[in-house]
């Protein structure tokens, strides 16, 4: 009993506000697929066409393409959830790379499988080895009168009758040292695309690789292609479903990339993150709508960005003591500093620009573009010391990817400016 209950009084309520702050201190903590709980998912429109697609069709070869940290994992998995409601044989997995049977040895069903077909193994080398059954035969005489040796005395002498197939199953370890590594191989590649032809949709989310790593992306995409052509030699039609991450798709000449139907995972729409997070939370006292809509700029769309971005805000508002006002947009400025903000453009600008040089130069332009927020395309090159054309080259693809605007603008004396304008 604690000292207030001892002293009659009631414990401490959590105050509704504070209540408040810990959930969504909690949702904005739970960052990946795994961590998240099951029906907290922001359906994407093009997720939702496939997973009805899949309900009603066998033998779809599709590909699902997102940015890196749109949030494929998270969508594989939600769709593996909801199809296994409705398909008894649904599986989704994170492709560790390997051989496909490395990956198939990580499902449950693999080893009963495997060892159904090493006992079958077994029954045929007795049957047609007399080497083997030589072996056998002395086994026998280490053993004779128990179990065991009966067993193996029965196989080696080929009393059928005598013997089950499940009895030899349940004791492999008896046989283990007898049968060639090669045969284990074969058995265990034959149980993994057999255990395959049972699946009726496969998931598979493909790492989202290094740059510039082609031999490990066509080693994996080999891999899959295999279970797709045993799936056909075998008139078995699961569909097969690949996550892959945009860049690689984009850079990687591969023939099996062109036999995908594509479905792309898109960032959100500023409202659609705006509405989702009203749904979870209704009015929410603890940010203004002004703040919460420039963090939800600021995550450009990525789902995982805007909860990691959310969280920061709350991490700040923590420390700083005073939580009687709630987060406004200066406060958001303020904790989401320019180098937070980089942390997440890192990888995305590496993808854009090719070379080291051209991506420290798209740094520079971004960090002056958020200090002064409109400036002439001459001036920025000017103030940066670079040229005109390197600084125009950047800012074509900084536009494309929604870091920045441009305007031509016509001047009294004739002539134009183009004055770019930061969307950060």
């Amino acid at each position: 009993m604690n000292e207030a209950s001892e002293k009659g009084e009631q414990p401490k309520k959590t105050e509704p506000r504070e209540e408040a702050f810990q959930k969504l201190f909690n949702w904005c903590s739970q960052l990946t697929a795994e961590s998240s709980e099951e029906g907290e998912y922001l359906w994407p429109a093009s997720m939702k066409k496939l997973l009805e697609r899949l309900k009603l069709t066998k033998g779809a070869l599709v590909g699902v393409l997102g940015l890196r940290g749109v949030g494929k994992s998270e969508a594989m998995r939600t769709l593996g959830f909801e199809l296994s409601k409705i398909q008894d044989d649904v599986i989704y997995f994170k492709w560790a790379g390997g051989d496909l049977v490395d990956v198939v040895k990580t499902w449950d069903l693999f080893f009963d499988k495997r060892d159904s077909y090493l006992a079958e193994r077994i029954e045929d080398m007795a049957s047609n080895d007399p080497r083997f059954r030589d072996k056998l035969y002395k086994i026998s005489e280490t053993r004779e009168g128990d179990d065991v040796g009966r067993l193996v005395y029965n196989l080696a002498a080929r009393n059928w009758k005598h013997i089950e197939t499940d009895d030899i199953k349940n004791r492999l370890d008896i046989f283990d040292h007898l049968i060639p590594a090669h045969v284990k191989k074969e058995v265990e590649r034959e149980a993994a695309m057999d255990l395959l032809k049972d699946i009726k949709t496969i998931l598979i989310d493909l790492p989202d690789y290094p740059k510039r790593d082609p031999r490990r992306i066509a080693a994996d995409i080999a891999q899959v292609q295999k279970i797709w052509q045993s799936a056909l030699e075998d008139e078995h039609n699961p569909n097969i479903v690949l996550f892959i991450q945009a860049e690689t798709f984009a850079t990687e000449d591969h023939f099996f990339f062109g036999k995908l139907l594509i479905y792309r995972i898109e960032p959100f729409k500023p409202e659609e993150l705006i509405q989702h997070f009203k749904e979870q939370f209704g009015p929410d006292e603890l940010i203004t709508d002004d703040a919460l809509s420039y963090v939800v700029k600021l995550s450009r769309g990525i789902f995982r960005r805007f909860k990691r971005f959310l969280g920061v805000c709350l991490e700040e508002y923590l420390v700083s003591g005073d939580r009687s006002k709630p987060i406004d947009r200066e406060f958001v400025g303020n904790a989401l500093t320019v180098d937070e903000l980089f942390k997440e453009m890192d990888l995305e600008l590496s993808e854009l620009f090719k070379t080291e040089e051209m991506k420290e130069n798209a740094v520079k332009i971004i960090r002056m573009l958020i200090k002064v927020r409109e400036v002439q395309q001459r001036q920025l090159a000017r103030v940066l010391n670079m040229s005109e054309g390197s600084v125009s080259k950047i800012l074509i693809k900084l536009e494309d990817h929604g870091y920045c605007t441009k305007e031509r603008q016509a001047i009294p004396e004739g002539g134009s400016r183009i004055i770019v304008r930061s969307t950060l």
